[in-house]
């Protein structure tokens, strides 16, 4: 008889515990974001911030980066708006791209060259869903040298197509333009609310190294958003029984009745789901999917080693055992159902031994 000694080794690690999918033990969390795509929608992202910042939470927004005027609108990433982009970074909001011309024909863009820079790309919408000098790595790399010429201390990593429109060359372009993390599809179209790698092509065949964060709520769904937080509440805590991710995504054209909508939805959720931005929720994740772990037997027969070894730093990591643990060790703190383990902060490239005492 053959004995598969690492299939064993996994089965018993999986029956033992499991990274959960959330920060700290939370079952879930409310990831923030605006779409910033309207001469007129900066100004009332500070309303939003200072709702969030009561409400111990932080939000991300994407911002369209158009510099020039056509039959869409006219240019608006110039100042007022940049000194409000600066004061939203540098009061702990995380900023990503929402494209140049915001095109809802950016789903037939051409790739491009790969060497659009702000000097020589041009691109104007012609229309509803028409442009013509635009193409998807343009509106990419471009929007990203903006940002981080314009904005202290800006390195833009995520990306949101306008009007959720996606070509499928945006993968390779992102990947090559140096964006880690993109928000472009919802919950509804891939069918689940969790983090996955976004496939090159948008195929079956290979993963890029983008990470794919879908929208669960989406604000401009009728009747609003202002009058759909009961039901908004009502998805977030469904998910939270799957431990799945929500992700909220609301345009800040306005703030007069979003921005209480969205302060109501926060004092309503339950302590055990948290909130933030999506940057640092998708940094975490992903260092979560990096992990390298394993579950051993320790010395004596109620005894369980976890040992682990992050490729990227990683606070918040949380395990989840079957059977409840009586006593932990080495900074790790036990959750009072006994079954969740929050483990202190892990350094990337270092290994960690944590030693758990199960109960009989």
């Amino acid at each position: 008889m053959v004995v598969d000694s690492k299939g064993l080794v996994r089965s018993l690690r999986r029956r033992l515990g499991t990274p959960g999918h959330n920060p700290n033990g939370q079952r879930s969390v409310l990831l923030l974001s605006h779409d910033v795509d309207w001469e007129n929608s900066f100004a009332p992202g500070v309303d939003f911030v200072r709702i969030e910042k009561a409400n111990q939470a932080s939000s991300t927004f994407f911002i369209q980066t158009k510099y020039v005027d056509d039959a869409n609108g006219n240019a608006f990433f110039h100042e007022p708006s940049l000194g409000i982009l600066r004061e939203l970074k540098a009061g702990g909001s995380s900023l990503g791209s929402h494209s140049i011309i915001h095109s809802r024909g950016f789903n037939k863009f051409d790739l491009g060259s790969g060497q659009e820079t702000y000097a020589n790309y041009h691109p104007r919408g012609l229309g509803y869903d028409t442009a013509s000098g635009a193409t998807v790595f343009g509106e990419v790399r471009v929007s990203k040298e903006l940002l981080d010429g314009q904005i202290p201390d800006q390195n833009t990593i995520f990306f949101r197509a306008g009007h959720l429109r996606v070509p499928m060359s945006l993968p390779e372009a992102l990947e090559r333009s140096g964006y880690e993390f993109d928000s472009s599809f919802t919950a509804d179209d891939v069918l689940s609310n969790f983090p996955y790698a976004l496939p090159l092509d948008l195929g079956f065949e290979e993963d890029s190294q983008i990470y794919e964060f879908p929208v669960t709520i989406e604000d401009e769904e009728a009747p609003g958003f202002a009058r759909r937080v009961p039901q908004a509440l009502e998805v977030i805590l469904t998910n939270a029984e799957n431990e799945a991710v929500n992700v909220l995504l609301v345009h800040s054209n306005e703030s007069k009745e979003k921005a209480p909508a969205e302060q109501h939805l926060l004092e309503q959720l339950p302590p055990d789901i948290g909130k933030g931005d999506m940057l640092g929720f998708a940094r975490f994740w992903r260092a979560r999917d990096r992990l390298s772990w394993t579950i051993i037997p320790g010395f004596k027969g109620n005894e369980v080693v976890l040992q682990v070894s992050p490729q990227e730093s990683v606070e918040g990591l949380t395990f989840v055992f079957r059977r409840p643990i009586a006593q932990v060790s080495n900074g790790a703190t036990l959750a009072s159902d006994h079954h969740r383990v929050t483990l202190p902060e892990l350094n990337s490239g270092e290994t960690a031994s944590f030693h758990f005492r199960l109960s009989r």
